[in-house]
């Protein structure tokens, strides 16, 4: 099944939406989210991605992340990320969200919302 995603400006507004590999062939600005799960010691949980992953595999990263589906909003596609990911069910109620910041490397063009 074809992923689609948003393509946003620096300020999050859709341009269009396209399969999200093409965004990535493209290089375009696209919404994802990045969660960091912390215990109650406040110690954060991290995760090393898998070494089939196209983008940076096998590096070591907070907790999860994903990409925003077209017509999704970031908080749902968090919730959504923390059961297909690692298998948690997380609700609004557990999530603070903390801003939002445009990241361009190698490559990647991302809109996270944090």
């Amino acid at each position: 099944m074809t992923e689609i995603v948003d393509v946003v400006d620096r300020n999050g507004k859709i341009l269009k939406t396209l399969p999200k590999k093409i965004a990535h062939k493209r290089n375009l600005l696209h919404p994802t989210v990045k969660v960091f799960v912390f215990n109650k010691k406040g110690e954060i949980f991290v995760q090393q991605r898998s070494f089939s992953k196209d983008k940076d595999p096998g590096l070591w990263e907070g907790s999860f992340a994903g990409h925003v589906k077209h017509g999704e909003k970031p908080i749902k596609a968090a919730i959504r990320e923390g059961k297909e990911e690692l298998g948690i069910n997380l609700n609004s109620k557990n999530l603070k969200k903390k801003g939002t910041i445009v990241i361009e490397k190698s490559g990647d063009k991302l809109y996270i919302t944090v």
